[in-house]
């Protein structure tokens, strides 16, 4: 039986008043084949045309792919042999891009034929694709496409770490974690957002945030992997980021997966050995009962909040995220600039003494969590 509970999901997750929590059985499990020795799972995808496990070493260079169908069997072996891989995408048919070096592009078909070897005019970090086309992080932190003629086409709206990790999340758009922040960047209508899953990560100790998949245009999911054995928590978002309900996914106590992955109307969870635990695939619609009737409204006066900023030299848009009780008092907070300056402490002071007009659900009071704006 599914098990559904109210919560009020903790600051930063933008543009959710409630969200429910809801427990997430799993289907069944499976264990592909024996990796080759001291080889595990680096990278992992899902698609419609079957799972991708990335084996290898760190301390070798030679790295192997394995395509299983979605009830992990063989479907082919492809060796890498003196390849220092560093990434791997795979599109919608089932054809496999992997970077070597950090210096060259690898392609491969459906059927593990090599249909590309291009050497990369800048060294990169990680791949992705994006509108079907590779994307990475080049030596300068910058999103860029890889292929040919196509270098002056970057997104630098984000300076990227080498080594992140690139999850594609529907066409045209791309996301990864930074700390405890979602990060999504939309190349087709150059845009981008930034949400805080900070206080999510805080209401179960010691979690970690693990990896990002995605279920069609609509929905992006966040894994979340505690420091006890036998549970993973998978915050849905929709395609905005903005949250919808959290998924509890009781595991074996051996299992400790860290790798996600939606696709053939599953769910699937991989660890590091090439265990496979799979659920049902999460609808992307939001349900009705998840809808509130009315979100809280501020009553309190603002100007306070503002003229502190001003003083202190804030005088831009601050960006709040707020989680309020039943009756409406404030019970978590987080303020950003998306200047960069620090918010005062005086203003959150202050914020914190706001009251709202609860948010109300099937004619109830509820507990909420919603992002509010504040400034010019």
């Amino acid at each position: 039986m599914r098990v559904v509970r109210w919560l009020a999901l903790a600051a930063g997750l933008a543009g959710v008043a409630a969200c429910q929590e809801v427990e997430w059985p799993v289907r069944g499990s499976f264990q592909v084949p024996p990796p080759p020795a001291n080889a595990a799972v680096r990278k992992f995808a899902a698609r419609d045309s079957g799972l991708y496990f990335l084996f290898g070493s760190r301390a070798e260079d030679d790295a192997t792919i394995l395509h299983t169908d979605a009830n992990g069997s063989t479907l082919n072996w492809l060796p890498l042999t003196g390849e220092k891989v560093g990434g791997m995408a795979v599109d919608a048919e089932g054809s496999v891009y992997v970077l070597s070096g950090g210096q060259t592009l690898l392609g491969f078909d459906s059927r593990g034929m090599q249909t590309q070897s291009t050497l990369l005019e800048s060294t990169a970090s990680a791949l992705t694709l994006i509108e079907n086309q590779p994307w990475g992080v080049r030596a300068d932190g910058a999103l860029a496409p890889l292929a040919a003629g196509t270098s002056g086409r970057r997104v630098p709206l984000f300076r990227l770490p080498a080594g992140t990790q690139l999850y594609p999340v529907r066409s045209g758009a791309v996301a990864w974690l930074d700390g405890e922040s979602l990060k999504l960047v939309d190349v087709a209508n150059s845009s981008s957002s930034s949400t805080s899953l900070g206080p999510w990560v805080r209401r179960h100790p010691g979690l970690r945030l693990a990896g990002v998949a995605a279920a069609g245009e609509d929905a992006i999911f966040v894994l979340g992997t505690p420091a006890r054995a036998g549970v993973v928590w998978i915050l849905q978002l929709d395609r905005t980021a903005h949250a919808q309900r959290e998924l509890r996914v009781p595991l074996p106590p051996e299992a400790a997966p860290g790798e996600l992955g939606i696709a053939s109307g599953r769910l699937f969870l991989a660890d590091w050995r090439g265990s496979v635990w799979y659920a049902d695939a999460p609808s992307a619609d939001v349900p009705a009962e998840q809808r509130l009737d009315s979100e809280p409204v501020l009553l309190s006066d603002m100007e306070p909040f503002l003229q502190v900023l001003r003083k202190a030299g804030n005088a831009g848009r601050v960006s709040l995220s707020v989680t309020v009780d039943e009756e409406g008092r404030v019970r978590d907070l987080e303020a950003r600039s998306p200047s960069g300056n620090p918010v005062p402490p005086e203003a959150i002071e202050l914020a914190g003494k706001w009251r709202f007009s609860p948010a109300i659900k099937g004619g109830k009071k509820v507990p909420a969590t919603f992002r509010l704006q504040a400034g010019s």
